[in-house]
């Protein structure tokens, strides 16, 4: 991979005004490495999927960890942002 490396730490469904305020965050974050960000997420729910679209948005490129099969049977499930 090739440009300035980013990840997102942490996840989960934050409230909407909370998500909006990480957004706008990370996207400022991005467009400082634009278009060379190469983004690493699992694409989680939360700030690991506003990190890609930010990374995708800027023109960045992206690499998805998948989890093992099991990794999700073991979470709870939040239903989505409040």
């Amino acid at each position: 991979m090739t440009g300035m490396p980013g990840s997102p730490s942490g996840h989960g469904c934050p409230f909407r005004a909370t998500a909006a305020l990480i957004d706008t965050a990370i996207r400022v974050a991005v467009a400082e490495h634009a278009p060379d960000i190469a983004g690493i997420s699992c694409l989680e729910d939360g700030a690991d999927q506003i990190f890609a679209r930010a990374a995708a948005d800027a023109g960045g490129k992206l690499e998805a960890i998948i989890p093992g099969v099991r990794y999700r049977a073991g979470r709870t499930s939040r239903s989505g942002p409040g």
